[in-house]
């Protein structure tokens, strides 16, 4: 079981009782990224959303011609990927910046 408190202190569940969160957590699994490890591509299905452990992971898009942009950077305690689930589709990419360690909430 993934720290309740990573995911207590995110906006998204600091308002739900303990017993509620310790059952998200009780659900969630940890995953490890290396640096340059994209955790999720632009056009991917979407299940989960992700709470930062440690590391920095960036939010970013490619252009046509392949440059890209970074649109946000998450860092330990971030909560991101919560856009796809409303469409099931994710929109951008998620590479980590560095070792990095986040928490898949399905």
């Amino acid at each position: 079981m993934v720290d309740r408190a990573l995911l207590a202190h995110t906006a998204l569940f600091a308002s739900l009782p303990p017993e509620v969160v310790d059952t998200v957590a009780a659900a969630c699994t940890t995953r490890r990224l290396n640096r340059n490890d994209v955790l999720f591509r632009a056009r991917d299905a979407a299940s989960e959303m992700f709470v930062v452990e440690q590391g920095r992971v960036a939010i970013a898009n490619r252009s046509a011609d392949g440059k890209e942009s970074v649109m946000a950077l998450m860092e330990a305690g971030d909560l991101f990927g919560e856009m796809g689930l409303f469409d099931c589709f994710r929109s951008t990419d998620a590479p980590a910046l560095e070792p990095s360690t986040v928490v898949a909430i399905p």
